[in-house]
């Protein structure tokens, strides 16, 4: 029986004597201790438990959460594995407003029924709310181990790891609840990709980020406009940076008071004073040349240059808007790629998947283009997108235990093994690589000589990896 965790909206009051007579009384009925003859002895926990619970119910109806604190303790400290007594007890520290002791006890519950993960997700929300941060982290992580396509959890994460000045994993996190939004319409996070990206200094990202922002919103948006003010501030666009302060200034001059932006906005200003003094040399120039009689020559040599500029950016974009497919981008990718310039390959890859995030060719691709430039975060998350959205591609997935080796724990990387060999059970490839997994970070010698016996009678006699198969069986069988 489990407590309704609405009764634990309740006042405090003393415990009585009374009350304490009548716990007590019942602990002995129950209990056997009378001189009744001898019961089943889990007939009599369940009977116990259930007159607990009953009594600590009956103490929070009348207002008194100490009295059911006392009772749920002391019938957990006789029957340590009763998981629906030790729920009871963490719902009443929710409901108490005791946060970090109830995060402490649904981490217990989590242990004891690893089955049921939604103990892991409450932790991480108790947690939370007593700022025990890195804690929250760990649940949070953990409990996406068995629930990957929780896209609330994978935001709260994010919040988490940003909360604790982990940008990187923080954007990671943001990054993988963005691509479980199929419309890509949750803005906050969008912002909160763009955020992180400026704060690293990530331009191509912060970029990619932006005109989704800016797709979504139009440009006249305060959000929008942050971003151009940030993004120019990092790039040193200081006219770009002038005119999104301006209409900040005029639109939502709140905003500008960010102690975060002060250098910015006083590096944009100065800009600005510099320039105002440059034009007005150049008006000075001018009125001079005028006065020389060559006013007119400059304004027909200025109208010529006007034309020609105004002629070559609109056809740049052009050029542009023709581009801004996710074919031509990802075609573009590709030949950054063959170049070796995993950088800007990795760039194009984003944008083409900001317009279209269903192809898990390119999430493959972004993933090895990632890999090759360096960044493994980035790499292990576009492997598994997509091997999400192209499960039955055995390519996709040995690419994912391929950068996992790198970047996963022993543990994570034995689970995605289990995993990949339920998809592919015929793979020679995976069943070597689980046995192998099973032999060194598993240490489950038992289940690593039934798959190297697998490996050895499916695999061809010259296949690259029947040596050391046959090596490694003949260690285990040994004893070694």
């Amino acid at each position: 029986m489990k407590l309704d965790p609405r009764a634990f909206l309740t006042k405090n009051k003393p415990l009585d004597m009374i009350h304490l007579f009548s716990v007590t009384l019942s602990f002995l009925l129950i209990t056997g201790l009378s001189a009744c003859k001898p019961r089943d002895p889990e007939k009599v926990k369940a009977e116990a438990i259930t007159q607990a619970l009953a009594t600590a119910d009956n103490s929070l109806t009348a207002g008194n959460t100490s009295a059911a604190r006392e009772t749920l303790t002391i019938l957990l400290a006789q029957y340590p594995d009763a998981t629906n007594v030790l729920e009871a007890l963490a719902l009443l520290e929710s409901q108490a407003n005791n946060p970090g002791e109830a995060a402490r006890l649904f981490a217990q519950l989590a242990e004891q029924t690893p089955e049921d993960a939604s103990y892991l997700r409450y932790a991480a929300g108790e947690a939370t709310k007593a700022g025990l941060c890195a804690d929250a982290a760990d649940y949070y992580t953990r409990y996406l181990t068995h629930e990957p396509e929780d896209a609330a959890a994978w935001e709260a994460l994010g919040t988490i790891n940003q909360a604790r000045g982990d940008t990187l994993q923080a954007l990671a996190a943001y990054q993988r609840a963005l691509s479980l939004d199929k419309d890509k319409t949750n803005s906050p996070l969008i912002i909160n990709c763009l955020t992180l990206s400026l704060e690293r200094q990530d331009i191509p990202l912060a970029e990619v980020y932006l005109e989704a922002l800016r797709r979504q919103q139009g440009i006249n948006s305060i959000e929008v406009q942050l971003g151009l003010f940030d993004l120019s501030c990092i790039k040193g666009a200081h006219a770009h940076a002038q005119a999104a302060l301006t209409w900040l200034e005029a639109h939502a001059p709140e905003t500008l008071a960010d102690a975060s932006r002060k250098a910015s906005i006083t590096t944009t200003q100065a800009w600005q004073s510099t320039e105002a003094s440059r034009i007005a040399a150049l008006e000075a120039e001018a009125q001079r040349i005028q006065l020389a009689g060559l006013a007119q020559i400059q304004a027909e040599a200025a109208a010529t240059e006007q034309a020609r500029l105004i002629a070559e950016e609109t056809a740049i974009a052009a050029a542009e808007a023709a581009a801004l497919n996710p074919p031509a981008l990802t075609d573009a990718a590709q030949a950054k790629a063959d170049e070796g310039d995993y950088a800007a390959a990795t760039t194009l890859y984003w944008k083409a998947l900001a317009l279209d995030s269903s192809s898990a060719e390119t999430w493959q691709s972004l993933s090895q283009s990632a890999l090759k430039n360096g960044a493994l975060e980035q790499a292990e998350m576009a492997a598994l997108e997509a091997q999400r959205r192209d499960n039955t591609n055995l390519l996709y997935t040995l690419n994912l235990l391929d950068i996992m080796q790198q970047s996963a724990t022993p543990e994570r990387l034995l689970e995605e093994l289990v995993r990949a060999k339920e998809t592919f059970p015929q793979s020679i490839e995976l069943t070597y690589d689980l046995a192998h997994g099973y032999e060194t970070l598993g240490h489950n010698p038992r289940n690593a000589k039934i798959l190297y016996e697998d490996y050895l009678n499916i695999a061809p006699a010259d296949h690259l990896h029947r040596e050391a198969a046959e090596a490694a069986l003949l260690r285990l069988n040994r004893g070694g």
